[in-house]
């Protein structure tokens, strides 16, 4: 049996570090996450609720066991090509420590407070999997590739006109999300 920790919402940013550092310390722990929302939905919405991504970050930092990771990154937030290259830069400063989830995003209130698209099959009786498709091409990029197309289907945006490059250093994860799946987690 593995245990994990799952912080964030409404939990102070000195609390979360006292929480990792002991965590960190007790091997019972295997991995620690942050979440991917903009505010508590837990708890009073107008408590702490720290960034997922630049916590995390920052908690890696003051750790050096535990496998870390944002529990899950909402696809809908960040373009798979930028969500890419945040992986991989993070993967190479906690040495390799990052599992990276990634999902579709469900909760509508807080992605209409924030202006953000949740995709085809938002607001449906579909399953949440069917908005996640394309939107991992570019974070399966991860397992070596150099550049991968920064544009899909799913980002109907004016397309760039370059590719996103990846460091040499990328993470050595691995990850595709198995059919109408609504989450998928990438690990070595």
């Amino acid at each position: 049996m593995r245990f994990a920790l799952a912080t964030g919402q409404g939990t102070g940013w000195d609390a979360l570090c006292g929480l990792w550092e002991a965590a960190d310390q007790v091997e019972l722990w295997q991995s620690a996450w942050t979440g991917d929302h903009f505010y508590p939905f837990l708890s009073d919405p107008s408590g702490p609720c720290m960034e997922g991504w630049v916590t995390l970050a920052a908690l890696a930092q003051r750790t050096r066991r535990l496998r870390l990771g944002v529990l899950v990154s909402g696809m809908p937030y960040r373009h798979p090509a930028v969500l890419a290259k945040m992986a991989a830069a993070l993967d190479v400063t906690c040495q390799g420590r990052l599992e990276l989830g990634l999902g579709a995003a469900w909760y509508a209130m807080e992605c209409e407070a924030y202006g953000i698209d949740l995709g085809p099959g938002a607001g449906s009786s579909g399953p949440p999997g069917s908005r996640l498709g394309g939107r991992t091409t570019g974070t399966s990029a991860l397992p070596g590739q150099r550049t991968f197309p920064a544009s899909s289907a799913h980002w109907p945006s004016t397309p760039p006109t370059w590719d996103a490059t990846l460091p040499t250093s990328t993470s050595r994860s691995s990850c595709a999300p198995p059919a109408g799946a609504s989450a998928v987690t990438c690990a070595r």
